[in-house]
């Protein structure tokens, strides 16, 4: 039997997961301060909150790009036995058949990826109630 059979197209699954999982990434970081046990003030999304969500995406991002793409890059050059290059659109882990490598690396490679970036870059983009505070004073300010 083929000894990759529960490893399969690990780039391809990559490529693919990547977008369908930011779609994910998107309401996730809109929900998660909605949600009291995510945020220190009940209701409330605090700069402190701002903070640590943010590293949270940040940290998921890189380990998909460094602790999971990366290698998988190495592994997939080393199976084809060719030299590495960051982004390789043919071999074993992108076929269809054959041995097709790396599948569950490539899937969780994408899944972090997708969703650490999305919700990353909305985090930053998100109010907090500090930002609330200045503008209702701005506000008032020009009444």
């Amino acid at each position: 039997t083929n000894q990759h059979q529960f490893y399969n197209m690990g780039l391809c699954l990559c490529t693919f997961s990547t977008p369908c999982c930011a779609v994910v990434g998107a309401p996730l970081s809109c929900i998660a301060p909605k949600i009291s046990h995510f945020v220190e003030e009940d209701g409330h999304f605090t700069l402190k909150d701002k903070k640590k969500h943010a590293a949270f995406y940040a940290l998921l991002l890189l380990v998909g790009l460094f602790g999971m793409y990366l290698p998988l890059t190495f592994l997939c050059a080393r199976l084809d036995d060719r030299d590495w290059t960051l982004f390789y659109g043919q071999g074993e882990c992108w076929s269809t058949g054959g041995s097709m490598p790396y599948q569950w690396l490539g899937l969780l490679a994408g899944i972090c990826i997708g969703i650490g970036f999305t919700a990353f870059l909305l985090t930053l983009s998100k109010r907090t109630s500090e930002d609330d505070v200045v503008v209702a004073e701005k506000e008032v300010a020009l009444v």
